[in-house]
């Protein structure tokens, strides 16, 4: 009511030429933090971990060769609240595809999928129960990771088995993401997903030029797939530009060219496909490039 108001009256004008609707929206993201860390509190210390172990499987997606692996492998297990199971996916492509598998494999009423790039800090499986348990008809939960590139990104999933295999992964047609796709039919079925803002955990440490290049050529195919994310240009190139001028890295640039890259490929509708990284871009092209401009300098 009180932001219709704002909205008739200019009001709301007013307060974003002034900035305060960004330090009231602050203040109650801030509350709303606060609300559910005491929850949270209270949710543990009533929890009976181990019939809750019981009911969580833990399914990792990596492909070989990955550095963070063992790194992720004993995050998870090192959970508060351990998983009864883990399972590994290893060198199954596309996306989609090792979901399912990893879908396939889940046994137990909820599981939590972990890409070989994360590292969970220990409260990670508790935080993504509590919010399973506690919100109504809940299929997906999710918290947040800090990422050294893009700073704080939705990153791990808690997902309740039955309603995701009513669904499924894969085959996927007419989509890009799977992950985008599950959570549109999840919502179309009636279900909700559950967010937390609390960082519970590290995604991809360390980038390398070509995990720099990667990424960013995948999200430049995104932006010309998705209609609806035109803004998200001007933030990728904003994030890029700040990082360059904070550090003059080459990372940098192989950012800015993966990003192009993705801009101009004659295929943006296939999906992320780990297998087709080292073969398909024209990432030696530019690394030969930068490689020689460095040189010069």
């Amino acid at each position: 009511m009180f932001f219709g108001l704002a909205e008739r009256s200019g009001l709301r004008l007013l307060t974003d030429r002034l900035g305060i609707s960004r330090r009231l929206n602050s203040l109650l993201l801030g509350l709303l933090d606060l609300r559910e860390g005491i929850r949270f509190r209270r949710f543990r210390g009533s929890l009976d971990t181990s019939a809750a172990s019981s009911r969580i499987t833990a399914t990792i997606l990596t492909v070989d060769p990955s550095r963070s692996f063992p790194a992720c492998l004993e995050s998870v297990r090192s959970q508060n609240l351990p998983p009864c199971t883990v399972e590994v996916i290893r060198n199954v492509s596309p996306f989609s595809k090792a979901s399912q598998q990893a879908l396939d494999r889940v046994t137990t009423e909820y599981y939590v999928q972990v890409d070989d790039d994360m590292v969970l800090h220990p409260t990670c499986f508790e935080r993504l129960f509590f919010l399973m348990e506690t919100e109504n008809n809940c299929a997906q939960s999710m918290a947040q990771l800090s990422d050294p590139v893009f700073g704080t990104i939705t990153g791990v999933k808690m997902y309740r088995t039955k309603p995701v295999r009513s669904v499924g992964f894969f085959p996927l047609r007419g989509e890009k993401g799977c992950e985008r796709h599950m959570t549109e039919q999840l919502h179309a079925l009636g279900y909700v997903t559950a967010r937390s803002r609390s960082i519970e955990g590290v995604h991809h440490q360390e980038y390398t030029e070509h995990d720099m290049y990667w990424k960013f050529h995948f999200l430049g195919e995104q932006l010309r797939y998705y209609p609806d994310t035109r803004n998200r240009m001007l933030d990728l190139v904003t994030l890029l530009c700040r990082r360059w001028n904070a550090r003059h890295d080459n990372l940098t640039l192989f950012g800015l060219a993966g990003l192009f890259s993705g801009l101009q490929s004659e295929d943006v509708g296939s999906e992320l496909d780990y297998s087709a990284r080292n073969g398909v871009l024209s990432f030696s092209r530019i690394k030969e490039f930068l490689d020689t401009l460095s040189k010069v300098d």
